[in-house]
């Protein structure tokens, strides 16, 4: 199954819960995931991590291990974004524990899936 057919019969509810995480799209809240803002033009690597602690912290039972914006060579942690970099997190739900990362890179001004 593709990944826009997961989507599409997950139904209306979109969020960290259900498996949206960093990706495009809103979640209950209705703000815009991290990647979103990124794809609009977001660079500094601080706001992106203080939207995606924003967004867990909807999540009732969401308790993050990581989150993290850091150099996509060497995973230093950046405060801005001007080479390619992944956005990444680590979140328990009870004994679940769901990872997700995202590829950012300046070069092409968009987030792809890695």
């Amino acid at each position: 199954m593709s990944r826009t057919d997961f989507r599409e019969r997950r139904g209306p509810r979109r969020g960290f819960a259900t498996g949206e995480s960093l990706h495009r799209g809103s979640p209950p809240g209705g703000e815009f995931v991290p990647i979103d803002a990124y794809d609009a033009g977001e660079r500094s690597a601080v706001v992106l991590r203080e939207r995606m602690g924003a967004i867990l912290a909807t999540e009732p039972l969401a308790v993050a291990e990581y989150v993290s914006v850091a150099d996509g060579l060497t995973l230093a942690e950046l405060d801005r974004i001007e080479r390619p970099a992944i956005a990444s997190l680590a979140v328990r739900f009870g004994t679940t524990r769901l990872i997700d990362n995202e590829l950012l890179d300046p070069g092409t001004g968009a987030g792809s899936v890695v």
